[in-house]
């Protein structure tokens, strides 16, 4: 018996011994991830004029061959809502330049999606800029209340502001300190080549 209990007590001895390093480790590369992820960001927030918050429905009822079936949403689905709406909302604001010279004519979009590794409901924050100069707030609101209401999981509440400061990016990307390293939707992220010159 007592040979037994050595190997489990010296086993909690190892686990403990191990466990404080490792996570002190872990929660420092979060940290340093999330800063290198800021840093990477940095020159383009000079360009960035508005913080966006798209709420999402979590399912919705779609018709089949065999009748009405719900569908959950998932990270492949939310990706693909935001291309969407994104292209009409590139399309709205550049015409067919867009279309003709998108390294040219293109929102700068910083997207990240929260809620995936944490029981909050999945939502998109942007962070977007390279608008047309003469563009108000509330032409922004409209033209993204009718892009993000065209999409199967967009939801109604729509938050918009006006981006002042640091602040946002590190407040979008504050789920890469909580575990979830890959919030940003890279697949939707653009960065507009002329803006990656200057």
């Amino acid at each position: 018996p007592k040979s037994r209990s050595q190997p489990t007590c010296f086993g909690a001895f190892l686990f403990g011994y191990l466990c404080e390093p490792l996570n002190n480790y872990m929660e420092t590369t979060k940290t340093q991830l999330q800063a290198e992820t800021l840093h990477m960001f940095s020159p383009y927030r000079q360009y960035c004029t508005h913080a966006i918050t798209l709420t999402m429905k979590q399912s919705v009822w779609v018709n089949t061959e065999d009748g009405r079936a719900c569908t959950k949403l998932n990270e492949t689905l939310a990706t693909r809502d935001l291309k969407y709406a994104l292209n009409r909302l590139n399309r709205y604001f550049f015409g067919n330049g867009y279309k003709r010279k998108p390294d040219q004519y293109s929102l700068l979009v910083i997207p990240t999606l929260e809620g995936r590794k944490t029981d909050k409901r999945l939502h998109y924050h942007l962070q977007i800029g390279n608008l047309p100069a003469n563009t108000t707030d509330d032409e922004l609101r409209n033209a993204l209340t009718q892009a993000w209401s065209a999409v199967d999981f967009g939801d109604t509440q729509i938050h918009i502001q006006p981006l002042y400061g640091t602040h946002w990016l590190t407040y979008i990307t504050k789920e890469i300190g909580n575990g979830d390293t890959d919030c940003v939707d890279w697949r939707n992220v653009c960065i507009p080549q002329s803006l990656r010159q200057n």
